[in-house]
């Protein structure tokens, strides 16, 4: 098993990312600077900001004449004041720095006072205006004339009150103080700087694209306000998506623009993240080969005692220094005489499941914490098996084969398993299907095998005709009765906000909060994640009341939505649900979709809603 958690151990060959931030961060002229590593969910971000911060330490020429400040943007989310957390975070630690003398200790303790001071003195001023957006408070604080006229325009060509509101609150603050009061709080920051005799302070800031919209507003106002100084950088690991997105959420009232308007708002969230961040860089996929050199990898610090596991691990690390597009694979790990029974599982296992790489990383996204989240699972299952005394290797890789075939496709994967029950015996279905897989000719059992990853998998080695199939099965019931569809591999905040959202006696307007308060976070993943959550709860309740009204909510706020619902339909037994108390919904969702000849069948085969949206038959 393995833990979730970042570690400094390299598996996924970032440690020349990491490498070529370190190479930025030394060069004086490049400071003061602020850099976006940006990539998805679970992909790598914070164990790239563990690999900065550990290469910068073990520097020579960097470690003594530089600090590293680690912050965790999510761990200071119930803060209400997000930039006194970051701006006092970032104060307290060069504070509390050890390695000052005793009069450069002194000097920056009665800096680090006066800025604290300062700092919650300023709040009555720059924070306490109601009801601002936080980009109009950035661009009065910092004379930003550039920004303000994109916001005004956009809010002129639809919402005239939206501007009234704007110009009133241009008109109630009093420019010149705020700004004179950053100033002055940005110059005492860059004498605290300079007095800890540093050449650079590094913040590194992860999770950032995990706080509330306005919490990452604030964030990167703080950084852009008060401590852009010289000799200061910052590297932020966030989801760029989320941030642009959450950026945008900021400006509600442009939000509702009609459609030929929205290309212009869409472009404001990636506008403002230019003005935040002067170094964005993206944190690539991965490929196969280094799917392949994660999942040994993990294995082997599995399954090996730790002195051997170092001795692998040492051998990848000169490996990878010349062969940077190939796969530390069994053919890589040094032989291990003295650990030879773990040696040999090790191979065995990383070997078989190599082979399904290309399967494993396109149907995860080649998402690394999606990998170990899947993996870990398998092992689960793996150690349930053993407790059924069931240890073989063909059984155990079958098992692998069979949650790969639940992962891609949970209809074959109930098909596979009426296969199974059928007999005790392997079903004539199953030997067919698998003669199908391995030669594409003769008769399959059914249409909707004909899928070639499914295929792929169902053809290899050892087939499900040779195992008890029924078992394998048993181990896995735990997603076969809930109907799951990779639903261990969903974060939990978004099935947190689907429990929330489909609870009994919700409300629309309730639904509706809900929805905007997480949409900004979700990204295109987070999309597909809560959008198959979604229809795990409707397989599972089809007569929720509250399920249909938040699908039929949203499925007019994003297409998707509506394709879900639709597909949902056709699975579950609709034409029986009792569903009039949501004729409303159904006939702006008619009303949205008018020429849709597969809504309109939906909707009159449940003859309670036919007759109350008086539809003929």
């Amino acid at each position: 098993m393995w833990s979730d958690k970042d570690t400094d151990k390299d598996f996924l060959g970032y440690a020349i990312h990491a490498s070529m931030l370190k190479d930025v961060l030394r060069e004086p002229n490049n400071l003061p600077v602020t850099i976006g590593l940006y990539g998805d969910w679970g992909c790598g971000k914070s164990s790239v900001l563990n690999l900065l911060k550990k290469q910068i330490e073990d520097d020579k020429d960097l470690k003594d004449r530089s600090i590293v400040i680690s912050f965790d943007g999510w761990a200071f989310e119930s803060f209400d004041d997000a930039k006194v957390s970051l701006i006092n975070g970032i104060i307290t630690a060069l504070k509390d720095e050890k390695r000052y003398s005793k009069e450069v200790k002194e000097k920056v303790t009665g800096f680090c006072n006066k800025l604290k001071s300062t700092l919650f003195s300023m709040r009555a001023l720059i924070w306490g205006v109601k009801n601002i957006g936080p980009h109009i408070g950035m661009a009065i604080a910092t004379h930003g004339a550039s920004i303000i006229p994109t916001a005004i325009e956009l809010i002129k060509e639809n919402k005239s009150k939206a501007l009234k509101y704007l110009e009133d609150t241009l008109q109630n603050l009093n420019q010149e103080e705020a700004y004179e009061a950053v100033h002055q709080f940005r110059n005492d920051f860059e004498e605290l700087v300079n007095a800890t005799g540093m050449d650079r302070i590094v913040v590194l800031i992860d999770d950032l694209d995990r706080c509330l919209p306005r919490h990452i507003i604030e964030n990167l106002e703080a950084i852009k306000l008060f401590l852009d100084v010289p000799k200061v950088a910052f590297v932020i690991a966030a989801d760029e998506t989320i941030v642009s997105s959450a950026i945008r959420s900021e400006l509600p009232t442009i939000y509702e623009q009609p459609d030929k308007e929205k290309s212009s708002v869409e472009k404001i969230g990636r506008y403002y993240m230019e003005k935040f961040i002067q170094i964005p860089y993206l944190l690539p996929k991965l490929g196969d080969s280094e799917v392949v050199t994660y999942i040994t990898l993990l294995f082997c610090q599995s399954l090996l005692p730790k002195k051997a596991f170092d001795k692998v691990y040492d051998a990848y690390l000169q490996f990878s220094l010349t062969n940077k597009n190939e796969a530390f694979d069994t053919a890589a790990i040094p032989s291990l005489d003295e650990n030879k029974q773990e040696y040999d599982e090790v191979i065995h296992t990383t070997a078989f499941i190599s082979q399904f790489a290309p399967i494993i990383s396109s149907t995860l996204r080649r998402n690394p914490r999606l990998i170990k989240r899947f993996l870990n699972a398998y092992e689960l299952r793996v150690r349930l098996l053993n407790q059924l005394d069931i240890t073989d290797a063909a059984s155990k890789y079958a098992l692998l084969k069979l949650m790969l075939i639940e992962l891609n496709n949970e209809d074959l994967f109930n098909l596979l398993h009426s296969y199974a029950m059928k007999t005790r015996n392997s079903s004539e279905e199953l030997l067919q299907l698998e003669a199908y897989a391995q030669n594409r000719t003769g008769t399959i059992p059914d249409s909707k095998w004909d899928e070639v990853i499914v295929l792929d998998v169902i053809k290899h080695e050892p087939l499900f005709s040779t195992v008890n199939l029924r078992e394998l099965f048993w181990v896995s019931r735990d997603k076969l009765v809930n109907g799951m569809n990779s639903q261990t591999l969903i974060p939990k905040w978004i099935k947190d906000a689907v429990i929330l959202m489909t609870q009994e006696d919700i409300t629309q307007t309730e639904v509706e909060a809900e929805w905007n308060s997480i949409q900004p976070k979700l990204g295109e993943n987070g999309l597909q994640d809560f959008i198959a959550e979604l229809e795990r709860h409707i397989l599972v309740h089809p007569d929720s009341h509250e399920t249909h009204l938040t699908y039929l909510i949203l499925s007019d706020k994003d297409d998707k939505f509506y394709s879900s619902y639709i597909k949902m339909c056709t699975r579950i037994d609709f034409q029986s649900l009792m569903l009039f108390s949501l004729k409303n919904q159904f006939g702006q969702l008619l009303n949205n979709h008018k020429d849709n000849a597969e809504l309109l069948e939906i909707i009159k085969s449940n003859e309670q809603l036919r007759k109350a949206l008086k539809l003929g038959k």
